[in-house]
């Protein structure tokens, strides 16, 4: 019943339309809701890589101390 009421009186068009400031905002927000996620995902990839290269050095270390006995000499 109302599709009908609307579609009989329609809105007038205009001349200038009035900036959605409510849409504008949200998306000036989404992308930078987007832009800190992507930097902070950056950054704990940064954060992996350094602690599994930490790891790798400690590990070749170890295999450098005992390459004679594999780690029995202890």
């Amino acid at each position: 019943m109302y599709d009908k009421e609307r579609d009989m009186n329609p809105p007038e068009p205009r001349e200038q339309y009035e900036p959605d400031v409510d849409a504008i905002g949200d998306e000036i927000w989404l992308r930078k809701k987007e832009e800190e996620e992507k930097e902070q995902q950056e950054k704990d990839e940064d954060t992996a890589d350094e602690y599994e290269e930490e790891l790798d050095s400690r590990y070749w270390e170890e295999v450098k101390e005992h390459d004679c006995c594999r780690g029995d000499c202890k």
